[in-house]
C-alpha cells in the first residue's frame, strides 16, 4: 500500500506545478504585485492602452535588480522611439523628435500599498489557481480572480514561478470572449548582479518638469480649486477611495481622486477650466460637464461601464446621489 501511495504522489507531483506547493493563489499574486525584480531581464511585450481612443503598443521592456523599469516602443510607428523610465521615484519619458523630455513622480508614490490592495482583493475576489502555462517559454503560475461585483470582468495572471514577473494579463467578461492586457512574446535573463544602468541620457534634451501631486484635505483643495470635493459614498463594484490629490500646474489644477477595488485603478479627474482670456491650456479632452460646471474625467482600467457609473456620481447633484 505504501508504494502504491508513494507512486500516487510522484505522479500528482509530476502534474501540478511544482511552485503551487509552497505558493497559495493570494500568496503569488502579492508577490506579483510587490514588482520585486529578483533578476535583470529583457522582454518584448503588447501592452493594451486603455485611454486615449485605445490600441495596443509593442514595448521592448528592461528591467533591473534595483527595481527600475525602461521600456521602448517598437510600434506603432507613431510612437516608435518614445522612452519611459521609471526607477520608483521618478517617472521620465522622452520624445526623441521633439528632444523633450517629461519628468514627473512615479506612479509608484499615488499607488496604495500593496497590503491595503491585498486587503481590497480579499473582500472583492476569489482567487484560484487554474492550469499552468508556458508563456515566452517560462512556466507560469496561472491565478484567476472571480469578481464579486457582476460589473467587473474575471482576470488572469500568468506569473513567472520563479521571479514572479506577470508576463500576461487577461481579462474575461461575462460572455466567453478573452482580452490580453499584457503579454510577453520573448524574454532574456541578464548574468550578473543585474545592476545595469537603465536611466535615460538626457543631454541635449529640454526637460520639463511637472510638479508632483500632493495629498491634500478637502479644506485646501478648496481654498486651491474654489470647489468643494465630492464626498463618495456607494461607490460601484467594490472600489475605494485610497487618496484625495491636487495634481496640474498653476493654469490647471485638478482633483485627483484614486479609487481601486484591488486590481483595478481608477483616476477621476475634477477641474474647472480656464475661463477665456486667462489662456494657459486647454481643458483635458473627454470631460464631462457636472452639475455644479466643473468637468469629470474619469480614467483607468476598469470596464466602460464601471467608468460611467462611476462618472455618474461625480456628475449629477450631491443631493440626488445614492
Amino acid at each position: 500500500m505504501s508504494g502504491r501511495l508513494l507512486t500516487l504522489g510522484l505522479l500528482l507531483a509530476a502534474v501540478l506545478p511544482h511552485a503551487q506547493a509552497d505558493e497559495t493563489p493570494r500568496s503569488a499574486l502579492q508577490k506579483a504585485m510587490e514588482r520585486r525584480f529578483v533578476r535583470a531581464a529583457t522582454m518584448i511585450q503588447a501592452q493594451q492602452i486603455t485611454e486615449l481612443g485605445g490600441g495596443t503598443l509593442q514595448l521592448k521592456v528592461e528591467i533591473n535588480t534595483k527595481g527600475h523599469q525602461r521600456s521602448t516602443v517598437l510600434k506603432p510607428l507613431s510612437f516608435q522611439g518614445v522612452i519611459s523610465f521609471d526607477d520608483r521615484r521618478q517617472w521620465i519619458t522622452l520624445l526623441p523628435d521633439e528632444r523633450k523630455a517629461m519628468v514627473q513622480p512615479s506612479p509608484t508614490s499615488f499607488r496604495a500599498p500593496v497590503r491595503e490592495r491585498m486587503g481590497l482583493v480579499d473582500r472583492n475576489y476569489e482567487l484560484s489557481f487554474e492550469r499552468g502555462a508556458e508563456v515566452a517559454n517560462r512556466k507560469t503560475l496561472v491565478i484567476l480572480a472571480r469578481p464579486r461585483a457582476q460589473e467587473m470582468p474575471r482576470r488572469r495572471f500568468f506569473v513567472d514561478e520563479e521571479t514572479f514577473l506577470v508576463l500576461r494579463i487577461e481579462v474575461m467578461p461575462r460572455t466567453n470572449e478573452v482580452e490580453r492586457l499584457l503579454d510577453t512574446m520573448k524574454i532574456e535573463f541578464e548574468p550578473g548582479n543585474g545592476r545595469r544602468n537603465l536611466a535615460p541620457d538626457l543631454q541635449g534634451f529640454q526637460i520639463e518638469r511637472m510638479e508632483p501631486p500632493k495629498s491634500a484635505s478637502p479644506e485646501r483643495i478648496r481654498a486651491a480649486v474654489g470647489f468643494t470635493p465630492r464626498k463618495l459614498t456607494n461607490l460601484p463594484a467594490g472600489f475605494v477611495l485610497t487618496d484625495l490629490q491636487l495634481v496640474g500646474e498653476k493654469e490647471l489644477v485638478m482633483v485627483a481622486y484614486r479609487l481601486t477595488d484591488g486590481l483595478s485603478n481608477v483616476t477621476v479627474y475634477q477641474f474647472s477650466p480656464p475661463k477665456r482670456g486667462e489662456g494657459g491650456p486647454r481643458p483635458m479632452p473627454g470631460g464631462t460637464v457636472a452639475s455644479d460646471g466643473t468637468r469629470i474625467l474619469v480614467v483607468g482600467d476598469a470596464p466602460s461601464t464601471v467608468r460611467r457609473l462611476i462618472q455618474e456620481i461625480f456628475v449629477q447633484p450631491a443631493q440626488n446621489r445614492p
